[in-house]
């Protein structure tokens, strides 16, 4: 099973990230949303359609910000990868400009779809972001018989082995739950957009017969988010990250 490649945008609750050390008074540059994407391609249709008119130096990131100053809403773009990410929004953070203290955050990113839930160009909201890195791994050529993967949970000896842990338990957060009402509220309000389609798209689609979800033409839906710095295809590592995320 291939993956597919679509829009998803994730609804995260109302962050204040401040430097402990800077008081809100002293930032001059009030954003009320903060829109994080991963690469310049991705804020491009944000910079240009919105837009964001203004262009900020931004030397202890990975990319110069951008910012409407009417609207008070600032796009970054943060690198690829969970360390690029923490350090490009830390970053910001710190950064004794802004006054982030009321801020909306939307992350804006394109990921890989499971064509039994979506199909190519989908947008996706969602309630919940899994991380797929912290586990235990064993190599897939030894695993032992009767397991369908090698990837174990910490503080398990075995894949999906009960009983059901919090999110954040030994020692690390895995799950983060995020504003499902704000998640509820964009979902009411683009539910039925109509996205675009084309000849390319529907040739992508075509090669997934068998799934009815991903022979549909795009469609705004609700779906949980597994984050992970590998990128994966086929079969088994498809019913990996759908058992994984469930568990």
């Amino acid at each position: 099973m291939k993956s597919i490649r679509c829009a998803t945008v994730i609804a995260v609750a109302t962050l204040a990230l401040m430097a402990v050390s800077l008081h809100a008074r002293d930032r001059s540059i009030r954003v009320n949303v903060v829109v994080v994407a991963t690469f310049d391609n991705e804020l491009q249709n944000w910079t240009t359609n919105l837009p964001l008119p203004q262009t900020l130096p931004f030397p202890q990131g990975y990319r110069p910000l951008h910012y409407n100053p009417k609207l008070q809403v600032l796009g970054i773009i943060t690198g690829e990868g969970k360390s690029h990410a923490a350090a490009s929004i830390m970053g910001l953070g710190f950064d004794p400009r802004f006054d982030l203290s009321r801020a909306y955050w939307l992350v804006a990113g394109i990921a890989g779809v499971n064509p039994n839930k979506a199909s190519v160009a989908s947008t996706a909201w969602a309630k919940f972001i899994v991380d797929g890195d912290l586990s235990y791994q064993i190599d897939a050529r030894e695993i032992p018989h009767g397991w369908s993967t090698g990837y174990v949970p910490f503080g398990r000896s075995r894949p999906y082995q009960g009983p059901p842990q919090p999110f954040n338990s030994n020692g690390v957060q895995q799950v983060y739950q995020l504003n499902a009402s704000l998640v509820d509220f964009a979902f009411r309000l683009t539910a039925n957009v109509v996205l675009p389609d084309n000849a390319n798209l529907q040739q992508v689609r075509a090669g997934y017969p068998t799934y009815p979800n991903a022979l549909r033409p795009p469609f705004v839906l609700k779906g949980d988010v597994l984050a992970a710095d590998t990128f994966w295809i086929g079969d088994l590592l498809n019913s990996w990250a759908e058992n994984w995320a469930r568990y």
